[in-house]
């Protein structure tokens, strides 16, 4: 239906379209202001990238600054015999060596013994006893044996507590029970005489050396008595039964008697009345031995472990020595099971000898680790120059060179392409200030005499060959060179780090602010006129509405009065 100039009845004008296209118009400047918002904020995230990528180059330049960048690498022909290192005080040379033994160790390990919770000391008249290890001339270590450390794993935690210089161990040689001449006596006195059982040599089960025992008490000369001896399951014991004949006593105590470790008897007495029997003291399930292994190598560097067993200051005195209670672990009746040696070797046909597989007084500035003997086998160790760690540095100092111009360029744009930074000063003079270190002068010297140079797209890199003829020409000056060059860029580079970049970073982030400040002050102002206009269109629509009515009411009374007139 057409439109009336005046409008028709009800609403004429769509308010809310109105006022919006108003507010567009009203909005420009607070798009202008976001636009200029996303602008800083680009620029941010520009300075804050082009900033990490500095430091990381400017941590590449400062490695630089080291006067040990070239120094000695030390090479072994074979070194499946001995490895080498050199340090810088070595000088350059070609040896031939020879391996002739290594140095070693000692190894001792103790008697036989049927547990590691068996008791070692007998402690029913000292109840404190000590032992006293020494290896080589080192002071000597001092440990107290008491109740709560007199098992055989006991001693084991206290040796190796004490800083003795020794590593004590406790190993199970086997599950069963292993029987040698060491091990295989048991003296008995039926009251006319000592008797002597020996149990036959083997490796038993626990019921089998059960058989064994008796068979050896029932088979010791001159006895009249019958022995039944069984092993307890529950228990984990011998148990040894005087049958028939007279009273016994079962002399474990006895210097003769070498069998109470592994069968789990203390060394005492042990009366056995006929028809009675006695039952081991300490439980007993295998075959074990306390091992001792010096903390140093070298012939020199034995280990002496001596015991006072009755405790009155002297170690190793009378009944100090023997093979019962304490006595038993000590040095003198342990096996060497790795004799402590000295390592020899032979350098161009001069034969030396060291306590220590690493040597480091035979070859000024070169320390030498011996793998394994070489015998009559010959082979050579070469100590030269070595320039690989200047290389390592330089090639980071050329990949962090080529990142950082790299960022710089992306940042900055091209002729086709505008970047976040075209036209920023700052990095503008920044990469001037790199592209100008390959043909500065430091030292009277430029890096493209060391191998550094730009290819056409300004790519920097390292010709190894030419930084190796440079060394060789002239070692000190390529130092001096590249500190003095890192010292200078070092400077200038923490100049951008510290102060330039970040203040540079810090200008935006305040105008960002600033931007915001003034967004949300305009944002404000268009709410209230928008408001406004609101209230306006609303009014002129309530006039229009008025209007309209009036325009009506008109148009039926011309009509009325048509009709009164004459009209149809």
């Amino acid at each position: 239906m057409a439109v009336n100039p005046l409008g028709t009845s009800g609403s004429s004008i769509d308010t809310n379209a109105i006022v919006q296209q108003l507010m567009q118009v009203e909005r420009q400047p607070l798009l202008k202001l976001k636009q200029k918002e996303a602008d800083y904020q680009a620029k941010i995230s520009a300075y804050a990238t082009l900033l990490s990528s500095v430091s990381s180059f400017k941590s590449a330049v400062t490695a630089l600054k080291d006067s040990s960048l070239i120094g000695m690498k030390a090479t072994v022909s074979d070194t499946s015999y001995m490895t080498a290192t050199a340090s810088s005080t070595a000088t350059a040379g070609t040896y031939t060596m020879k391996i002739g033994s290594l140095a070693a160790a000692q190894s001792l390990s103790s008697l036989r013994f049927g547990s590691q919770t068996m008791k070692v000391a007998d402690l029913s008249v000292n109840t404190t006893q000590k032992i006293k290890i020494q290896v080589g001339s080192s002071t000597a270590k001092e440990i107290t044996i008491d109740s709560t450390n007199n098992t055989l794993s006991g001693i084991k935690d206290a040796i190796n507590s004490a800083g003795a210089g020794v590593t004590a161990s406790v190993v199970k040689e086997s599950s069963g029970f292993v029987i040698d001449a060491n091990n295989n006596t048991i003296i008995f006195n039926d009251g006319i005489a000592d008797r002597t059982a020996t149990i036959a040599a083997g490796t038993y089960t626990s019921s089998g050396l059960a058989t064994a025992i008796q068979t050896a008490l029932n088979s010791a000369p001159g006895t009249t008595n019958t022995f039944a001896v069984q092993y307890d399951t529950t228990l984990s014991k011998f148990k040894i039964t005087n049958s028939a004949g007279p009273n016994v006593n079962i002399l474990w105590g006895s210097t003769s008697t070498t069998a109470e470790q592994i069968l789990g008897f203390d060394p005492t007495t042990d009366t056995v009345t006929a028809g009675s029997l006695t039952t081991g003291d300490d439980l007993v399930d295998g075959t074990y031995k306390l091992t001792l292994t010096s903390n140093t190598t070298g012939a020199s560097n034995t280990i002496s472990l001596t015991v006072d067993e009755n405790n009155d200051g002297t170690y190793g005195g009378a009944g100090e020595t023997d093979t019962a209670g304490l006595s038993s672990i000590a040095s003198g009746n342990m096996s060497t099971t790795q004799a402590a040696a000295d390592a020899s070797i032979t350098v161009n046909g001069l034969t030396v000898t060291r306590s220590s597989n690493t040597i480091t007084d035979v070859i000024t500035g070169v320390t030498i680790n011996l793998v394994k003997v070489s015998g009559t086998t010959e082979f050579t160790l070469t100590v030269a120059q070595d320039s690989s760690a200047l290389t390592s540095k330089l090639n980071s100092f050329v990949s962090s060179y080529n990142q950082v111009m790299s960022t710089i360029n992306g940042l900055r744009g091209n002729a086709t392409t505008r970047g976040i930074l075209s036209g920023d000063a700052t990095s503008a003079a920044l990469k001037n200030t790199l592209r100008n270190i390959i043909t500065a002068t430091y030292n009277n010297t430029n890096l493209v005499s060391l191998g550094l140079t730009h290819d056409k797209n300004g790519v920097l890199s390292l010709n190894s060959t030419t930084l190796d003829s440079a060394i060789s020409s002239n070692q000190s000056s390529v130092i001096t060179t590249i500190n003095t060059m890192a010292t200078s860029l070092e400077a200038t580079l923490g100049d951008y780090v510290n102060t330039i970049l970040p203040v540079r970073k810090s200008g935006y982030q305040d105008s960002v602010k600033n931007v915001q400040k003034n967004a949300e002050n305009l944002e404000r102002r268009l709410q209230t006129t928008e408001v406004a206009l609101k209230k306006k269109f609303i009014a002129l629509d309530r006039l229009l509405n008025q209007l309209q009515g009036t325009s009506s009411y008109l148009t039926q009374q011309m009509d009325k009065l048509g009709k009164t007139f004459g009209g149809k």
